[in-house]
């Protein structure tokens, strides 16, 4: 896992990273856009893990650029759903590039945990919620899953 890099960059300099950078701004060359042989707009979120992969599949480097600068501008949609849209929204694109980029039996036993996993969370929010109610917390993770 990479570790945090500051935003701000103090002093740091470029250098590639082995993970997809999460939340980032991407800026590539158009070669490197042109060598993505499908841009898959079916992604709710998770486009720029996707992005990444098909980049570094023919031989691009993904390289963090501290003095690159970028004014975000608008609201991030996310936090506007509900607790159990929030969940399939997640859930979904993370099986959506699974099923992208590995086998059938790969994306079975990744089914299986998330299903498992998310039974487990269902159980404990009726003993700790961190939000929400606990039987309502309960019902979308069990939903969800």
């Amino acid at each position: 896992m990479e570790p945090f890099v500051p935003v701000s960059g103090h002093g740091l300099q470029p250098r590639p990273i082995r993970r997809e950078p999460a939340g980032a701004s991407l800026a590539f060359r158009r070669a490197a856009w042109e060598s993505v042989k499908v841009f898959d707009e079916g992604f709710l979120s998770g486009l720029v893990f996707d992005l990444c992969r098909c980049l570094r599949d023919p031989g691009w480097d993904i390289v963090y650029e501290p003095g690159a600068i970028l004014d975000h501008v608008g609201p991030h949609s996310v936090g506007q759903l509900s607790f159990y849209n929030h969940q399939l929204f997640w859930y979904r694109n993370l099986l959506r590039h699974f099923k992208k980029h590995h086998s059938w039996p790969q994306c079975c036993i990744l089914r299986a945990g998330i299903a498992a996993g998310l039974m487990l969370r269902a159980v404990l929010a009726l003993i700790k919620p961190s939000k929400g109610t606990r039987w309502g917390m309960f019902r979308d993770y069990a939903r969800a899953a």
